[in-house]
């Protein structure tokens, strides 16, 4: 991870698969409200994921880097469609109270592996910063 002075490290599994791109675009091309529908219900299955795992009184990191373990049930889709589900994972970060935003200036790098984990897929998450 990057070098930051004060560095703080929490974890969290989010359980579940999150979209893959494919899904996404999907979404966008049956309706108008299928993609924000879709936006809506795995942002806020993160947000509820971190708000059940970080204490109380957690202060946002402003500046973090993350390793990002997407755990899927098969091999049926490609990494690069796997890697489309980091839209709702980062956003759901932020709206979790976890982190305080998902720019540039907050976000310093994003390490992502993938396994099969066919009994129990999710997002494994690591965040450092402070």
């Amino acid at each position: 991870m990057m070098g930051i002075i004060g560095l703080r490290r929490f974890q969290v599994f989010i359980p579940g698969e999150l979209p893959a791109r494919n899904d996404s675009e999907a979404a966008a091309r049956g309706n108008k409200f299928a993609a924000a529908g879709l936006k809506h219900k795995y942002t806020k299955r993160v947000a509820l994921a971190v708000m059940r795992a970080r204490d109380v009184a957690w202060v946002p990191m402003r500046r973090f880097s993350l390793e990002v373990e997407f755990k899927c049930k098969n091999r049926r889709k490609d990494p690069d469609n796997i890697l489309g589900g980091l839209k709702y994972l980062l956003d759901g970060l932020v709206a979790g109270g976890l982190v305080s935003g998902d720019r540039w200036a907050n976000v310093l790098g994003i390490v992502p592996s993938w396994s099969v984990d066919k009994d129990n897929p999710g997002v494994l998450v690591t965040i450092e910063g402070d």
